[in-house]
């Protein structure tokens, strides 16, 4: 599982987009500024992802197998679950951070590097974070946002598995 769709598929997919809309049709400014500062935390951290898994000897494939068993179970609980809500008190500059810094999205970026590179993983990134801020700005949309995230919860469990599948097969 390589490659641009690929890559971005999977990095928005453990982003989910709508439920950040959908939790907080007014996020703060400093909510939004702490989404951005920890997706740039993200990315800068993923780009020592051969180190950290030297470090741990991991190999890709296992990794990628982990990564996809995260993505997945997290997925299967927007997917029948509800939307889970914000924390509204207190310091939002890092509520915002800890909205993005997830275990499913850093092992969706860092499974992401492993496998198609550092850029790809930081236009996945991108474009999560500028689909999120998109549709908080469009303010609360009906139902439909309940569904999208519902179906990007269902993505994520199909490339959470997909994921499982390919770090098996390359074992």
């Amino acid at each position: 599982m390589t490659g641009l769709a690929a890559a971005v598929a999977v990095i928005v997919s453990a982003w989910n987009p709508a439920l950040f809309a959908e939790r907080s049709p007014e996020a703060s400014a400093q909510r939004r500024l702490g989404w951005l500062l920890a997706a740039a935390i993200v990315v800068v951290v993923t780009a020592a992802t051969e180190s950290i898994l030297d470090l741990l000897s991991v190999s890709v494939p296992t990794f990628r197998t982990a990564a996809g068993a995260v993505i997945a179970l997290v997925g299967a609980r927007w997917l029948v679950g509800p939307a889970p809500r914000w924390r509204d008190a207190g310091n939002q500059l890092g509520h915002g951070a800890m909205d993005v810094a997830t275990p499913e999205i850093v092992v969706a970026a860092m499974s992401g590097v492993a496998s198609d590179g550092w850029a790809l993983t930081a236009l996945g990134v991108g474009l999560a974070l500028a689909a999120s801020l998109g549709l908080v700005a469009m303010g609360p949309t009906g139902r439909w946002l309940s569904w999208l995230r519902r179906l990007l919860g269902g993505s994520a469990v199909a490339l959470g598995v997909a994921l499982i599948y390919a770090g098996i097969r390359a074992v």
